[in-house]
């Protein structure tokens, strides 16, 4: 009988496991970048560790960045936007996904002229990370129809994604 309940609550932790990675796709989901030599480009590297697939916000995951937000210590360049907008945007581009399958990584090379800026100061990078795509991608295409302003199709990815941050570098 004690085999049986703990096998059940092993069943239930990892359950529970589970549920959690799939509901926050940001705690199974690192990112690490390191600079080239000359700190022209940050190289970074998107691992999951969830039992499912997750999907980052890619548009400006190469460069340049969507906003670059400087704190008192760290320069974080943002790749997915971050805050609630409600504006219309003249020009909205494609909501772009890079798919990451479970227990997998995806690599790549982020390019911004504002890194010249930056050297000798730390940085780092911030994605946007979810689960769905097909749910992101309806709502800011809704969004983009409508004409009151009240909601940016921005505003669907910052439903959607969680924010995940890189580790902090210093740009030579």
């Amino acid at each position: 009988m004690s085999k049986i309940r703990a096998l059940a609550a092993a069943l239930v932790f990892f359950i529970s496991l589970l549920v959690s990675a799939q509901s926050q796709p940001s705690r199974a989901v690192a990112l690490n970048v390191k600079a080239d030599q000359g700190g022209s480009q940050l190289h970074w590297t998107i691992i999951n560790r969830s039992p499912s697939a997750v999907y980052v916000y890619s548009y400006y995951l190469y460069g340049p960045a969507y906003s670059i937000t400087k704190g008192v210590t760290v320069t974080t360049l943002n790749t997915t936007p971050t805050a609630l907008d409600g504006s219309c945007p003249y020009l909205f581009p494609p909501v772009l996904l890079l798919r990451v399958p479970a227990g997998d990584y995806r690599e790549g090379d982020f390019r911004d002229s504002q890194l010249n800026n930056l050297r000798g100061k730390s940085v780092n990078l911030s994605i946007g990370v979810g689960l769905n795509p097909y749910t992101v991608v309806a709502k800011a295409a809704q969004l983009r129809k409508t004409d009151n302003c009240k909601k940016s199709p921005y505003d669907a990815i910052v439903e959607w994604s969680s924010l995940v941050r890189s580790n902090s570098i210093q740009i030579p």
